[in-house]
């Protein structure tokens, strides 16, 4: 599943809460409206987050937008390395 919020104002703060389903891993990147991916989740390393499968939970910490041009583009990638998750997301 992917799911894609966006947010188009610089100093903006936002929060994430997820639903893995039976996902085990995921990676939360973005693309601003320059074209530039960030990854925000892991926050550190390049092994995906491990989620629990099942309810909703809600990521650690909150994400303050910059103020690149355009929106900002907040994407979910699941079960996939990180690595992976940044070549998808830069191919679409």
């Amino acid at each position: 599943m992917l799911g894609i919020v966006a947010l188009p104002n610089g100093g903006d703060v936002v929060g994430f809460k997820v639903s893995p389903g039976s996902h085990q891993e995921l990676t939360l990147l973005s693309v601003d409206g320059t074209g530039a991916v960030s990854v925000f989740y892991p926050s550190t390393g390049d092994q995906p987050l491990a989620v629990s499968p099942g309810g909703t939970m809600e990521l650690p910490g909150t994400i303050t937008l910059d103020g690149a041009p355009g929106p900002e583009l907040f994407v979910v990638v699941w079960d996939r390395s990180v690595e992976a998750a940044e070549e998808s997301l830069r191919a679409a």
